[in-house]
């Protein structure tokens, strides 16, 4: 209703402003037609004033002025008559040029108005109708897809979860017990190695100082006896020989 009640205000001013527009259309072919254009009529001399002194008339001279006069005031009458109908056709010529002008004008924005309504309103419900089903369908499928990648996400993180927690688990106790068969073996290999490097090192170096403390004192003695028996000798022999 609001749109009908618009698209006639509309109409009704465009209606008043073509019949103003052809009266004034009408009222200025009239002044142009009424208006002179030559030279004649828009120019005339200035001359110093003079007393006109008029002969006096006789009475045939008035009668022939009155004759001259009723011919002058005919032909002026019919001169007016002519012009007024001219004019009446120039102006009923120019207002009917205007009027339909007018009129054609207002038709056709009243008939393009209601066309683009028309088709506006049309071409609305249908693009409606169809970004609606566009829309849907697109959301749809994008809600479908972020769902399932959010589902997909959540259960592989969650199998991902469970599966490491119980590789881990199973890792872990693997690789302790490997460890410590390694480490034992290791160790015991190691400590072997190392308290018999320490063993043979200490024995070697006992069994040395022993066996130099015992050579030394050997080799002492021996030297001892074999020195006092030769000095004895010695000293014998020199004494005797005395």
């Amino acid at each position: 209703m609001e749109k009908t009640n618009t698209g006639s205000s509309k109409q009704r001013k465009v209606w008043i402003g073509t019949g103003l527009a052809a009266v004034a259309v009408a009222v200025a072919g009239i002044y142009a037609w009424d208006t002179p254009t030559s030279g004649d009529g828009l120019s005339g001399t200035i001359v110093p004033a003079q007393r006109y002194r008029a002969p006096q008339g006789s009475a045939a001279d008035v009668g022939a002025g009155s004759q001259a006069g009723t011919q002058q005031g005919q032909s002026g009458a019919a001169g007016n008559a002519s012009a007024t109908a001219a004019g009446n056709a120039s102006g009923n010529a120019a207002g009917n040029a205007a009027g339909n002008a007018a009129g054609n004008a207002a038709g056709n924005a009243a008939g393009n108005a209601a066309g683009n309504a028309a088709g506006n309103a049309a071409g609305n419900a249908a693009g409606n109708a169809a970004g609606n089903a566009a829309g849907n369908a697109a959301g749809n499928a994008a809600g479908n897809a972020a769902g399932n990648a959010a589902g997909n996400a959540a259960g592989n993180a969650a199998g991902n979860a469970a599966g490491n927690a119980a590789g881990n688990a199973a890792g872990n106790a693997a690789g302790n017990a490997a460890g410590n068969a390694a480490g034992n073996a290791a160790g015991n290999a190691a400590g072997n190695a190392a308290g018999n490097a320490a063993g043979n090192a200490a024995g070697n170096a006992a069994g040395n100082a022993a066996g130099n403390a015992a050579g030394n004192a050997a080799g002492n003695a021996a030297g001892n006896a074999a020195g006092n028996a030769a000095g004895n000798a010695a000293g014998n022999a020199a004494g005797n020989s005395k």
